[in-house]
């Protein structure tokens, strides 16, 4: 009787497991499940306290770049990834990228840095996204705003091309997106801020 009734509790157990949605095996990762980004902050030094404070006004990149998901671009075809998004708001990411890697480089010239305290700097992005398989782009705009006057002290175009060094990988987009910001953190302290 016990060789038969051990079996059939057995069978029963493993007849009730699905119905339970319970597995005896470990779960793989869901391969379909959004994989999250942020820019690098590689170039900024862990002890950012005694970093120059830039000052840094008004952020705007374009509004189909203000989504969640990554955007890459193919000529004026834009492309939407579900599966491969922002980990937090993109002008939020780019706006706090931006101000520490413009500190980094500013650290390296600290004694050559002129600028009012009432100067801001704006930067209107034309352009911060690129080919998956090829080159990001970033273009933009930025301006010097005297606090004192409220108008322009300074305006300059900056544009950049950085190739993603492995073709049709978001991981690789990301790096390169934020390798072309560091480009332009440089150019707006040694083009903008570095007296001569």
């Amino acid at each position: 009787m016990k060789k038969i009734f051990v079996p059939a509790v057995a069978a029963l157990v493993l007849a009730l497991l699905p119905a339970c949605n319970i597995s005896v095996f470990p779960l793989e990762p869901d391969a379909h499940a959004p994989k999250h980004y942020v820019l690098s902050g590689d170039a900024v030094p862990a002890n950012s306290a005694t970093l120059p404070q830039i000052p840094f006004g008004r952020i705007s990149i374009p509004s189909y770049l203000d989504v969640p998901q990554i955007v890459t671009r193919d000529g004026n075809l834009i492309s939407r990834s579900e599966t491969n998004r922002w980990g937090e708001p993109l002008a939020r990411g780019v706006a706090r990228n931006l101000a520490l890697r413009c500190a980094a480089h500013a650290a390296t010239v600290r004694e050559k840095i002129s600028i009012d305290e009432t100067t801001r700097i704006q930067v209107v992005f034309e352009r911060f996204d690129g080919e998956l398989d090829g080159n990001v782009e970033i273009s933009a705009l930025y301006t010097l705003i005297s606090g004192k006057t409220g108008t322009a002290a300074a305006s300059r175009l900056f544009k950049t091309s950085i190739p993603v060094e492995s073709p049709n990988n978001h991981d690789a987009y990301v790096r390169a997106l934020s390798r072309a910001l560091d480009s332009l953190a440089a150019d707006i302290v040694f083009s903008a801020l570095v007296k001569n």
